[in-house]
Order: structure tokens, then sequence, then C-alpha cells
């Protein structure tokens, strides 16, 4: 496990239990992972607002820019697991670990789960998992820039466990912290577990599974005519985040400006083009409702498509 709190984004654990010893170090294989130092290590090389606290009843790391509880993460996650690792493949942006699942204490899973962890950089070698076993709340990803679904972690939050079930310590983004008596065992997860209530669907959109332009409009959230500006935010190989000038709104309510993920050979700065897009509530930028979501603004079987959607939008209002 490796501490990073702002590389990988701003994330945090919120533990609200007692039985935690507040002079006692952070668990970990690796004797440089212990709270204290981490806060300073964030505090002198990072320029964003990171640290991670233990007390005798709080677990936290967190950021100026957003926290999560263990028991939002659990709330938010499609599923959740006690899984073994098997194997890993590396690739330049992230690394797939394959798991089997041994418990499911929410949702469902197959018996053969794949979990993604974006790499910080391409020459990055440090696994995040080891042989054993793990509690993992997990998040399914359908996404509609791969060609087969895999799982995130949520929140970067990882519990390992013993083969007998005890729980020695929690994770969040690296950062290994005893865990109180409260949360020992899988069994004492599991009650957790089934305490919380269940938020998953409003995180988790699955895009549109069509090449029919009037099936994608219909199912889409937002359709715009778009001109496409200038450098793109890099985010992977084939993908970057683009701002994009609305020129006109079909469907669904935009601001003037949007920024949207779009594939990299899709589009062309200063082009415009009719966008079919989908957005998730805690995102900032837009993304393809579906593989066949861009379009240049000349085609014209297209702007027929458009020009009904706002009229049935109209229609509705």
């Amino acid at each position: 496990m490796k501490k990073n709190i702002s590389l990988f984004g701003a994330l945090a654990l919120i533990i609200s239990l007692t039985g935690c010893a507040a002079d006692k170090p952070s668990i970990s294989s690796n004797p440089e992972t212990i709270v204290s130092e981490t806060i300073n290590a964030e505090n002198e090389n990072s320029s964003s607002e990171s640290s991670a606290v233990q007390s005798d009843t709080v677990f936290m790391s967190w950021s100026e820019e957003e926290q999560i509880t263990l028991e939002e993460a659990i709330s938010e996650s499609n599923c959740v697991v006690r899984a073994k690792y098997v194997s890993f493949d590396e690739f330049d942006e992230y690394v797939d670990y394959r798991f089997r699942v041994i418990d499911i204490y929410k949702g469902s899973a197959d018996e053969e789960i794949m979990i993604r962890w974006g790499k910080e950089f391409s020459d990055e070698t440090e696994r995040v998992f080891d042989e054993g076993e793990y509690i993992l709340p997990l998040k399914y990803v359908n996404s509609v820039y791969y060609d087969y679904p895999y799982y995130n972690v949520v929140g970067h939050i990882v519990i390992p466990c013993d083969t007998d079930g005890g729980i020695q310590a929690v994770a969040v983004d690296g950062i290994m912290m005893e865990t109180p008596s409260e949360l020992s065992s899988v069994d004492r997860a599991a009650a957790l577990v089934a305490s919380v209530e269940d938020t998953s669907d409003i995180f988790f959109k699955d895009y549109i599974h069509s090449d029919i332009p009037e099936e994608i409009a219909e199912g889409s959230e937002y359709i715009v005519k778009v001109v496409v500006n200038d450098n793109p935010s890099r985010t992977g190989s084939d993908r970057g985040i683009y701002s994009c000038d609305v020129i006109e709104s079909y469907k669904g309510d935009v601001l003037d400006s949007i920024q949207v993920l779009l594939f990299y050979d899709s589009v062309e700065a200063g082009g415009e083009y009719y966008l079919f897009l989908s957005k998730n509530e805690k995102s900032v930028y837009y993304t393809i409702s579906s593989k066949n979501s861009v379009y240049s603004a000349d085609n014209a079987e297209i702007s027929e498509v458009v020009s009904t959607a706002l009229d049935n939008s109209a229609d509705i209002s």
C-alpha cells in the first residue's frame, strides 16, 4: 500500500467508533506508513490542503475538495465483498487486479471480479494488493470508454482481513490505521454493511447500448450542439476532457460552456458537433451517453433527430 492522498484524489475515512488507541502508530507492512508522518509529508510537500488524523474515536484523512466516510462508501457502493487476491495485469494508466469472491455482504457479484486501480505514473510498479483477503466497498463500472466492465474501490477504502476473519487495520488511499474493537472481525464488518442505507442506484448510470440515433436521443439526459475548444485536459491515452461552448441545447439544461470527456479521434478543435450526453450528479464533467454519441453538426440525419428531441421536450414542458 502507498500513502498518496492528494495525488490519487481527495478521499476520507471517518469511523465514529470507540476503542481506538491514539498513542499507537498505524499498522502497515511498511513502517514508514504512519499517520503522523503522512500529515507532515503532506504539509511539507503538497500544495493542496490534505492530511490524516487519528484520535480516540475518529480516523480521518481529508481534503478541502471532498471527503467520504466509511458509511458513505458502503452506502454508495454497488456491492461489498470479501475477496481473495488472485493476480494482476498492468497497463500504462491502471492496474487490473483479479479477485475470487469469498462472501458478499451487499449487492451481487460474479465468482471472479476485476478491480481497476488508476496509476499516478505510467512506470509505477508498486502493487496496491498483496496476497490475502480483503473486504472492499465496490462500484460497478460498465464504462462507455472501455471494452469491458470492472469495479472501482469506493473511496480507496481497503480492509485487509485474516484468514480466520480478524481485521487488524483499515487503509484509506494507502494509509494504514488500526481498527477499533467494534470493527475487529468480518462478522462485525458485515453487520455494519447491513446497517447502512443503500443509495447505490443514484450513483450508477449504465451507458446506452445502441447505435440507433433515435434510441440514443431518447435515453440521453442532454443533447447539445457545441463548438470544441483547444487543449483538452489529458485523462487517458485515448481521451481527454474538452471545454465546449454550447451553440444550442435540445434536451436538458446546461450552461453556456461545459466540459465533456471525449475520445481524441472523435472531435477536432474548432469543430461543431452534436453531442448526446449523460452526467453523474457528483461529476464536474459530462460523459457521452453511448459509444455512438458524437456527430458532426453537418450530419443531416442527426439534425432531424435532435430537432425531434427539441420538439418532444417542448411538448413535455
